[in-house]
């Protein structure tokens, strides 16, 4: 159940006597609900590392988590707890996106969007209730794309517009997990609870997906404007900084593209692939010759799921190359295509919800030899070492 327990409010600016900064960052896309897992499952041997987190970011899927978990930070609510609690609310989030046959006659048209906003909202209330900004004691930052500035936009509590924000975080999760074509856009009037001059804000994975690199670049360009804040100051200083970075990765094999999928979508790749269709088009013979019908028809969100899941090993490129390996560490193991979001809106959720619980499982078996678990393995030794070190 979604915790109850009263907020303690503090200034939102008020310096956190730890030199030691500690951010955790949270993908969007529906692999947070592994994410938020393995956090769990770090938790249970490092009981502090939600109090000891100075910033959450998260895009998405990410976003709820983030938002989550800083708000039971500032209730008090120990780690576990907090992390059982936000595994429920993905979880909830996920089997409330399932499409009505209405929503999906609507996109298909190409007449609207699914529209599952009357759906999330009632989970966004139940779990993150009226709470604003303001009440929320550690750094958190959301990201957001407003289509109608083109450009994105960052809900934080520690940029000088935010320190005595009202925000709601039901706003800000609605703001972050706007997906085109499956919800409506967020539309904020001018002056309205998310500030500004208003505008159509949608999901903010389609500016990135992995907000590690933004949450660092926000508190860096803070400190050129606020400059009496000691977090957002000691964030200048590198060998300060641990980054946990959760994540994933649904990457199908496009070069096997029929062992996934119903014995439709099996059969008409094959045929595309082999035979006298490729003879008349004049496929080549070792590359994918695609077209709209392939990328799109053929394997639903496909294109989509490149266009925004690609581009966050560069952030990891980048953040692991400024950082270094003591500083910084991702955990984004590669998950088969159940976890496409295609799957959430159009078949069954609770299959996705199921087999996020399995894999996790799998993940923490200690005699799992796969890359994957090997990575978690090796991040919880990263954090126990790192994260709980003396602030000193």
């Amino acid at each position: 159940m979604p915790d109850t327990q009263p907020t303690t409010p503090r200034a939102i600016l008020q310096p956190n006597p730890n030199p030691i900064r500690r951010i955790i960052s949270f993908d969007g896309g529906p692999q947070a609900l592994v994410s938020v897992r393995i956090l769990r499952h770090f938790a249970e041997t490092v009981p502090d590392v939600l109090e000891k987190t100075d910033l959450f970011a998260g895009v998405s899927f990410g976003s709820f988590a983030a938002l989550y978990l800083a708000r039971a930070v500032s209730r008090h609510v120990p780690a576990v707890e907090a992390l059982d609690g936000c595994v429920r609310f993905l979880d909830d989030f996920t089997c409330a996106t399932r499409a009505n046959a209405c929503g999906i006659l609507r996109m298909m048209s190409g007449l609207g969007p699914v529209d599952l906003s009357s759906q999330v909202m009632h989970v966004f209330e139940r779990w993150l209730g009226d709470t604003t900004l303001a009440e929320i004691v550690p750094r958190v930052l959301v990201a957001s794309f407003d289509v109608q500035a083109w450009k994105p936009r960052l809900f934080m509590n520690f940029s000088v517009e935010a320190a005595n924000s009202d925000l709601s975080l039901v706003d800000m999760a609605l703001a972050s997990s706007a997906f085109p074509m499956a919800v409506n856009t967020h539309y904020q009037p001018r002056g309205g609870a998310l500030g500004g001059d208003g505008g159509q804000l949608v999901d903010g994975a389609v500016m990135i997906n992995n907000p590690t690199m933004t949450a660092l670049s926000a508190a860096f360009a803070t400190w050129q404007q606020r400059k009496d804040d000691a977090l957002v100051r000691d964030f200048q200083d590198m060998a300060k900084l641990r980054v946990l970075s959760l994540g994933g990765t649904v990457r199908p094999d496009p070069s096997n593209p029929w062992d996934e999928g119903s014995s439709w979508i099996r059969a008409a790749t094959k045929l595309m692939r082999t035979g006298p269709v490729r003879n008349v088009l004049q496929m080549p013979e070792h590359s994918l010759y695609w077209g709209w019908f392939q990328w799109n028809v053929l394997h639903p969100g496909l294109f989509v799921n490149l266009m925004v899941q690609a581009p966050t090993s560069s952030v990891d490129f980048q953040t692991h190359h400024i950082l270094g390996e003591e500083r910084y560490r991702r955990v984004d193991p590669y998950l088969r295509p159940t976890f496409e979001a295609f799957n959430i809106l159009f078949k069954d959720p609770a299959t996705v919800v199921f087999r996020a619980d399995e894999f996790a499982q799998e993940l923490f078996d200690p005699n799992n030899p796969s890359m994957e678990a090997r990575q978690v393995r090796f991040t919880q030794e990263w954090l126990a070492r790192t994260w709980c070190e003396p602030d000193t």
